[in-house]
């Protein structure tokens, strides 16, 4: 019995025989080998014979007396190798340091706000001169101009209109954002904070409307009214602008504060660096063709543009007051952190208790738990930008450096997020473990 075989010699390895067909091998394994213990030869003969026929695939000498090399299987190498766990064999894989690179992508985008207010302060605290001269050459009066217009671009009247209808809902939040809420200043002023201006910016921070864009964000995320949230967000900043000025001199002389305000030059720094560039805003999405599609799809990046133009605000604040020579004890900061946290602590377990009991959205259910849960959202919150621009402008009348006042506003803004993120978490968790009774119910 002959067996044919062609290839090439490598004179490099010298190992072997390639193959032309890798059905020669399978041929001989399949077909001859079987029936070798049939034949009647003697079990010397049987025993070279199978063994030539078993390793003609590895070694081989033709009739010229050549070697030839076995044709590699990479293939067949790389499924052996993933089989047996040989790492090593593996061709290198990527795929899990790209998946950790686009998580933290991920994460910083997502929490872009929080991250440029922590980044700013501290830059603003360890390297003071690039932003006092920033605050010196007005850079302030062009971020805060640019944050609202920006706002004004977001802002969807269809949405708003929309939740017309909650009319109880509606003013219950109004009376919530712009007359309850900033009773908390009176206490506020009263903390042994460390600092009188301490005391005072987490007093004007409780007198602000609620937040322009993380109330809505966190109800749409959590599955509530968001239409509801839109419209209080925008119509409690706008009407906020011309109550705030005296609900804020209201509280600081209640509140036995050094600082005496007029509402009406307040009113009038108002409308000029908030109200106007947010009617700018929403007067170019309006009226500009194809502006709106251009916001809507460019949300993303104008989020990041505004949440760097806010970040600029504090870091020149900050550097003001590091340059003048005005430090925070960590004590004092502390005590800030804690205070901030209790005064929204405190929003969230009134506002929840009221909407209860006065049965907002009607009785316990599915569809009330989106209103209710917008109100608790948005009646919580308070906005950044118009503190510090409200702070800004009352300069002239602080005991000290404006930047000291913008601490406690950071820090409250960074921690109701925080807690608000928890709060959306957990009655999401909620949702998902109602939610099989029910189908078992429907069954």
């Amino acid at each position: 019995m002959t067996c044919s075989c062609s290839g090439r010699f490598d004179g490099a390895s010298g190992t072997g025989v390639t193959w032309r067909s890798e059905n020669h091998r399978l041929f001989l394994h399949r077909r001859i080998v079987p029936l070798l213990p049939t034949l009647s030869w003697r079990g010397r003969q049987h025993s070279f014979v199978t063994q030539v026929i078993q390793t003609s695939t590895e070694q081989v000498t033709d009739h010229t007396g050549s070697r030839w090399q076995q044709q590699p299987r990479q293939r067949h190498r790389w499924r052996t190798a993933a089989t047996s766990g040989n790492a090593a064999a593996m061709p290198p894989d990527n795929t899990t340091s790209q998946h950790g690179v686009q998580k933290l992508l991920k994460f910083v985008q997502d929490q872009f706000l929080p991250l440029a207010l922590l980044a700013a302060m501290i830059i603003g605290y360890l390297f003071p001169g690039p932003g006092l001269r920033a605050a010196d050459a007005g850079l302030q009066s062009l971020t805060t101009t640019g944050i609202f217009i920006i706002s004004g671009l977001g802002l969807r009247r269809g949405e708003a209109l929309r939740a017309l209808s909650a009319w109880g809902a509606i003013l219950y939040g109004f009376a919530s954002i712009l007359f309850i809420t900033p009773l908390a200043a009176l206490v506020v002023l009263r903390l042994p904070l460390g600092s009188p201006s301490l005391a005072l910016g987490l007093a004007v921070f409780c007198c602000m409307p609620t937040t322009l864009s993380s109330g809505v964000s966190l109800t749409q995320a959590v599955g509530g009214n968001a239409a509801l949230a839109l419209l209080l967000t925008v119509g409690t900043n706008l009407v906020g602008i011309f109550t705030m000025p005296f609900v804020l001199c209201w509280a600081l002389g209640a509140g036995n504060s050094a600082v005496s305000l007029a509402p009406g030059p307040l009113l009038r720094s108002l409308m000029r660096t908030i109200l106007l560039p947010l009617l700018i805003g929403a007067a170019a999405r309006a009226f500009i063709p194809g502006m709106a599609k251009w916001v809507d799809g460019n949300k993303k990046a104008l989020a990041l543009l505004s949440a760097s133009l806010l970040a600029l605000v504090p870091w020149m604040q900050i550097s003001r007051a590091v340059s003048s020579r005005v430090d925070v004890s960590l004590a004092a900061l502390a005590a800030v952190v804690a205070a901030g946290v209790a005064v929204h602590l405190t929003y969230l377990l009134f506002n929840s208790a009221a909407v209860s009991l006065l049965r907002i959205g009607g009785p316990p259910g599915k569809d009330s738990a989106g209103e209710r849960r917008a109100l608790i959202l948005v009646g919580s919150q308070k906005t950044l930008p118009i503190a510090v621009t409200v702070l800004s402008q009352l300069g002239s009348v602080l005991s000290g450096p404006v930047g000291i006042a913008v601490v406690p506003c950071v820090v409250s803004h960074l921690s109701q997020i925080l807690i608000d993120s928890f709060l959306v978490s957990d009655w999401l968790r909620q949702d998902a473990s109602t939610q099989p009774n029910e189908d078992t119910r429907k069954v």
